[in-house]
């Protein structure tokens, strides 16, 4: 078992002998959810660490509001903002969370491959790493900080309690999303758009640049 900060844990990845390593036992595994769950391990490191490069297809979350208050910021007169949000099952197919990576541990050390605190780099962020983006139908509100309000997701009255709980458990809130790409096009000042497809876990990131 091979435990490197975070610094040892670049140069490891410089030498080309272990790239290659690592790239054999990473076709070796015996399934894609294993592959999966490799690749991000490896992942949330990379997104988490101030020492390495920041540009992932990971979005960061917690599950303090304390620590998501004191991320907000205030552009000119924009208003801070807080998105209250839920994740589906299965957990893992939609997320990369510090105690996933704490129960992958002991099977990465398994394989030989350098390990990393098991609950982050910043494990009282208590981060959890949103794969792709913030999705209109895993979102139960926006909180405003400043003003001190919070407006709810509006198709959530359009279910019953026991229909709610279930699909905030299982599946997610349904959201018309119809001319999505045109009005994130020509309504906002963005330059990529993400979405989905059915695939492995339901789940398959795309991004599209302008």
């Amino acid at each position: 078992m091979v435990k490197l900060d975070n610094n040892t844990f670049k140069e490891y990845f410089k030498n080309l002998t272990n790239k290659r390593i690592f790239i054999d036992i990473f076709k070796n595994l015996p399934s894609l959810e294993k592959k999966v769950l490799l690749r991000d391990y490896f992942l949330y490191l990379l997104h988490t660490s101030a020492t390495m490069s920041q540009d992932t297809i990971l979005v960061s979350t917690t599950t303090k509001k304390s620590v998501a208050k004191q991320f907000t910021r205030r552009i000119e007169n924009d208003k801070r903002i807080i998105f209250h949000y839920f994740i589906f099952k299965p957990y893992f197919c939609h997320t990369i969370t510090p105690w996933k990576m704490k129960e992958l541990h002991k099977w990465i050390g398994d394989l030989g491959l350098p390990l990393y605190s098991p609950m982050g780099v910043y494990p009282t962020q208590k981060e959890v790493s949103i794969k792709g983006g913030l999705y209109p139908q895993n979102i139960l509100g926006i909180e405003l900080v400043d003003e001190k309000k919070f407006i709810v997701n509006p198709n959530l009255f359009h279910f019953g309690v026991d229909e709610m709980e279930f699909m905030i458990e299982y599946k997610k809130i349904p959201i018309n999303q119809e001319r999505f790409v045109e009005r994130i096009s020509n309504e906002t000042h963005y330059s990529n758009s993400i979405w989905t497809h059915d695939d492995f876990c339901g789940l398959t990131i795309s991004i599209e640049s302008k």
